[in-house]
Protein backbone atom coordinates (compact mmCIF):
# COMPACT_ATOMS: atom_id res chain seq x y z
CA UNK A 1 0.00 0.00 0.00
CA UNK A 2 1.54 3.32 -0.96
CA UNK A 3 1.99 5.87 1.83
CA UNK A 4 -0.34 8.34 2.39
CA UNK A 5 2.06 11.59 2.42
CA UNK A 6 5.83 11.87 2.24
CA UNK A 7 6.04 14.21 5.20
CA UNK A 8 8.71 11.83 6.79
CA UNK A 9 11.48 12.64 3.61
CA UNK A 10 10.85 16.69 4.44
CA UNK A 11 11.55 15.76 7.65
CA UNK A 12 15.01 14.05 7.32
CA UNK A 13 15.82 16.95 4.50
CA UNK A 14 15.45 19.10 7.20
CA UNK A 15 17.43 17.73 9.70
CA UNK A 16 19.78 16.51 7.35
CA UNK A 17 20.70 20.27 6.49
CA UNK A 18 20.68 21.16 10.41
CA UNK A 19 23.24 18.33 10.81
CA UNK A 20 25.05 20.10 7.75
CA UNK A 21 25.34 23.05 9.42
CA UNK A 22 26.31 21.75 12.48
CA UNK A 23 29.58 20.02 10.36
CA UNK A 24 30.19 22.81 9.11
CA UNK A 25 30.53 25.04 12.85
CA UNK A 26 32.81 22.34 13.64
CA UNK A 27 34.95 22.34 10.55
CA UNK A 28 35.41 26.11 11.35
CA UNK A 29 36.27 25.70 14.48
CA UNK A 30 38.96 22.77 13.62
CA UNK A 31 40.15 24.89 10.67
CA UNK A 32 40.64 28.05 13.69
CA UNK A 33 42.55 25.77 16.04
CA UNK A 34 45.33 25.18 13.40
CA UNK A 35 48.90 26.13 13.54
CA UNK A 36 51.03 25.26 11.13
CA UNK A 37 48.74 23.04 9.43
CA UNK A 38 48.75 21.17 12.29
CA UNK A 39 45.85 20.98 15.42
CA UNK A 40 46.68 22.94 18.47
CA UNK A 41 47.95 20.69 21.41
CA UNK A 42 45.58 22.75 23.49
CA UNK A 43 42.25 22.71 21.68
CA UNK A 44 39.32 22.90 23.83
CA UNK A 45 36.80 23.15 20.83
CA UNK A 46 33.51 21.32 20.06
CA UNK A 47 30.38 21.26 18.58
CA UNK A 48 27.27 20.37 21.27
CA UNK A 49 24.05 19.37 19.48
CA UNK A 50 20.40 19.37 20.83
CA UNK A 51 21.09 20.66 24.58
CA UNK A 52 20.40 24.14 25.22
CA UNK A 53 19.74 24.66 21.10
CA UNK A 54 19.74 22.87 17.95
CA UNK A 55 23.62 23.60 18.77
CA UNK A 56 26.33 25.33 20.57
CA UNK A 57 29.48 25.58 18.70
CA UNK A 58 32.10 26.14 22.10
CA UNK A 59 35.46 27.18 21.48
CA UNK A 60 37.34 27.34 25.13
CA UNK A 61 34.97 29.99 27.40
CA UNK A 62 33.45 31.12 24.34
CA UNK A 63 29.93 29.72 23.13
CA UNK A 64 27.78 30.55 20.41
CA UNK A 65 24.34 29.17 20.45
CA UNK A 66 22.75 27.82 17.10
CA UNK A 67 19.26 27.67 16.33
CA UNK A 68 18.79 26.40 12.87
CA UNK A 69 16.34 27.51 11.03
CA UNK A 70 15.68 25.66 7.71
CA UNK A 71 13.54 27.85 5.43
CA UNK A 72 10.76 26.38 2.36
CA UNK A 73 11.37 28.04 -0.99
CA UNK A 74 7.86 28.83 -0.63
CA UNK A 75 8.73 30.96 2.38
CA UNK A 76 9.74 34.69 1.54
CA UNK A 77 12.56 36.82 3.42
CA UNK A 78 12.36 38.41 6.85
CA UNK A 79 11.21 41.95 5.57
CA UNK A 80 11.26 43.41 9.25
CA UNK A 81 12.72 43.46 12.33
CA UNK A 82 10.31 42.00 13.96
CA UNK A 83 9.88 39.20 11.78
CA UNK A 84 13.80 38.25 12.15
CA UNK A 85 13.14 38.33 16.07
CA UNK A 86 9.85 36.42 15.91
CA UNK A 87 9.69 33.83 13.01
CA UNK A 88 13.77 34.18 12.90
CA UNK A 89 14.45 32.98 16.44
CA UNK A 90 16.67 35.74 17.00
CA UNK A 91 14.68 36.60 20.36
CA UNK A 92 14.04 33.18 21.11
CA UNK A 93 18.28 33.08 21.34
CA UNK A 94 18.62 36.35 23.50
CA UNK A 95 15.74 34.64 25.72
CA UNK A 96 17.95 31.72 25.48
CA UNK A 97 21.21 33.69 26.80
CA UNK A 98 18.99 35.83 29.27
CA UNK A 99 18.08 32.64 31.35
CA UNK A 100 21.78 31.72 31.31
CA UNK A 101 23.01 34.80 33.04
CA UNK A 102 25.20 35.69 29.88
CA UNK A 103 26.09 38.52 27.51
CA UNK A 104 24.13 37.95 24.75
CA UNK A 105 26.21 37.32 21.44
CA UNK A 106 25.22 35.73 17.87
CA UNK A 107 25.47 35.47 14.23
CA UNK A 108 23.31 35.35 11.33
CA UNK A 109 24.40 32.16 9.28
CA UNK A 110 21.34 31.84 7.16
CA UNK A 111 20.08 34.92 6.13
CA UNK A 112 16.74 34.88 4.17
CA UNK A 113 16.56 38.76 4.65
CA UNK A 114 15.09 40.99 2.49
CA UNK A 115 16.91 43.27 0.07
CA UNK A 116 15.48 46.71 2.24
Amino acid sequence: MPQLDDSGADTLDRYNWQASMAAADGLRLYLDALNNGRPSQDIDSRIVCEYHEDWAAVDGDAVELVSAKHRDVTTGPFTTINSLADAGGVAHLFGRWHALNETPSLALSRGGLSDD
